[in-house]
């Protein structure tokens, strides 16, 4: 594990990039168009607002590989730029009650909500609206974030697998497929459930609307699968696009209620999401380790057992987490989701 974590490290020091990007990019205001998992979010049209002009936001929902159709799709949010202070607002289709990060309801003074601020510094935190989780929630949530200095990001290995990227910010541009360069940041929620890595002109890595703890089982955390301009797809996440075409689609990211299990051995890891505890059942060998892992890659469970066991997750904060069950015969990760 040692050795696998400092082979890592070391690839990502050799091809860090540094460089300077000449000035910030705002986000688009038309002919763009985002995929995320199933959903697929379109600007399309302008509207006015309080005397302030908006770009509108659609959303169209699939649950099989499609091409955005705005006859199809809903009105999602509308969003403004505010390019001298490097900050994107939003206002929801609907009016609905605000919560604000510890779960109290507050008084908001405007329509208006905060989406991203891209001018922090490291250590700055900051509150940004939810508008993904609306449907399912019934209200406006927002999350506060700091942001950091790195950050773990799980990667699908197309095998049902995840391998953790430690991402650092001062390696803090990402080329996109045209080969232009945008700033990117690195942030973790105050309280440490979510993390994320946000975009110049594209937004965050699960997608342009989501910041939230994924706090409801009927919701499956997402990711940004592609993102384009007029026609041009200048990022893609195809380590997410878990149905293996590239199409910019899949299925809900994590399926809700599935067991994890290895075709080799039959290692069973159930229920999965789980919120109290979780069985490790069919180990090969008499004996084994079985590691959990948080989204710093910080191990924060350790565990020997025989043939199987039952952990008790209870404690832990809701979000992604990494099983590591490392025997004799093999070391094999598996995620596991805590609702």
């Amino acid at each position: 594990m040692k050795k696998f974590t400092l082979t890592i490290l070391m690839i990502i020091i050799s091809c860090s990039v540094k460089g300077q990007v000449e000035s910030y990019v705002p986000f688009p205001t038309e002919n763009a168009q985002w995929s995320v998992c199933d959903d697929k979010y379109s600007l399309y049209g302008d509207t006015i607002i309080d005397g302030i002009k908006y770009s509108k936001v659609y959303k169209q929902t699939s649950d099989s590989a499609f091409e955005f159709d705005i006859n199809k799709a809903e009105y999602f949010c509308a969003i403004r730029n505010d390019e001298e202070n490097k900050r994107v607002y939003g206002i929801y289709r609907d009016l609905l009650p605000v919560i604000n990060a510890i779960g109290v309801e507050i008084d908001h003074p405007t329509k208006e909500m905060l989406l991203y601020d891209f001018s922090l510094k490291i250590g700055d935190t900051v509150s940004v609206v939810n508008f993904d989780e609306v449907d399912v929630a019934g209200y406006i949530s927002y999350v506060d974030f700091v942001r950091v200095e790195v950050l773990g990001v799980y990667i699908y290995d197309g095998n049902g697998s995840y391998d953790l990227l430690n991402l650092y910010d001062n390696d803090s541009i990402v080329t996109l497929e045209n080969g232009e360069q945008r700033r990117r940041m690195l942030l973790i929620s105050i309280g440490g459930t979510v993390s994320q890595y946000w975009i110049e002109g594209i937004g965050s890595n699960e997608g342009p609307f989501v910041h939230d703890i994924y706090g409801f089982l009927e919701y499956s955390p997402k990711r940004l699968l592609c993102y384009k301009e007029n026609d041009d797809y200048l990022y893609y996440q195809d380590e997410f696009d878990v149905d293996g075409d590239v199409d910019c689609f899949s299925s809900k990211y994590y399926a809700v209620d599935i067991k994890e299990n290895d075709i080799n051995n039959h290692i069973s890891i159930y229920p999965n999401p789980a919120n109290g505890i979780v069985n490790v059942e069919n180990i090969s060998d008499n004996e084994c380790y079985v590691d959990i892992y948080n989204n710093k890659g910080q191990r924060i469970i350790s565990k020997t057992i025989v043939s199987s066991s039952a952990i008790d997750i209870s404690h832990l904060s809701c979000g992604l987490y990494i099983i590591n069950v490392n025997s004799n015969n093999e070391n094999k990760s598996y995620r596991l989701i805590k609702n």
